[in-house]
């Protein structure tokens, strides 16, 4: 494979690249951007009200530092972070933003160890 090869298409039709998954495996390097996903990753559990439709793993950002040892300024950073590389998806509702994973994107990871 090259460098420049393309692993998969997202929904916003564009290409996963080596050096977009390396920013990406960059960005999850750090161990609270790692507790983050974890988090949202099994946030479903933490009830329906915390979800956008069925099909969305959601919760809102003041929620996720709340059990991981994470302060709020913190949170933010490292949420910005993961948006920029696209790994969570953020929403705006009043003074609330929540937030979920990406999936087409971490269906192209996935991919890509396959």
């Amino acid at each position: 494979m090259s460098a420049s090869a393309i692993v998969r298409y997202m929904s916003n039709n564009r290409p996963v690249n080596i050096e977009d998954l390396a920013d990406i495996f960059k960005a999850l390097s750090n161990p609270n951007r790692l507790k983050i996903m974890h988090k949202l990753m099994n946030c479903c559990s933490l009830g329906t009200q915390l979800q956008l439709d069925v099909h969305k793993r959601t919760a809102y950002i003041g929620e996720l530092g709340a059990d991981l040892g994470i302060g709020k300024s913190t949170i933010s950073h490292h949420i910005k972070e993961l948006r920029r590389v696209k790994l969570i998806i953020t929403e705006r509702h009043g003074q609330k933003i929540k937030c979920w994973i990406n999936p087409e994107l971490v269906n192209s990871i996935g991919d890509f160890f396959r």
